[in-house]
């Protein structure tokens, strides 16, 4: 492995790490579509520059296909430890709660 795959690999963990920030963080109206656009143009970049290099490395893509929702779970149960419903729950809990359909927000993810 060389720096560039160790650079390329920084860069897809920081990439998705925003993503998902952008995904899981609760924005007032009206600058709630700012930050869905600010997550998919993430993601349409990190696309474009995928298809760019023609898959090389070819372990970037699933590396932020699989960062990207998790950061946004975990950010998201993070950021609503003080709403009524998850007030006395334990973090893994609200990680579950957040996960589940019922969690009475289906904006995350």
């Amino acid at each position: 492995m060389d720096y560039s795959e160790v650079l390329a690999g920084a860069i897809v963990t920081a990439l998705a790490l925003s993503a998902g920030l952008m995904f899981s963080v609760r924005i007032h109206a009206p600058f709630r579509w700012a930050g869905r656009m600010a997550g998919l143009v993430i993601v349409g970049l990190v696309v474009t520059e995928g298809v760019a290099i023609e898959g090389e490395p070819t372990w970037c893509g699933p590396l932020f296909g699989i960062l990207t929702p998790i950061s946004a779970v975990l950010i998201a149960a993070e950021a609503r430890r003080d709403e009524p419903r998850f007030v006395l729950e334990p973090y893994w809990r609200r990680v579950r709660l957040v996960l589940s359909r019922g969690s009475g927000r289906s904006d995350v993810l």
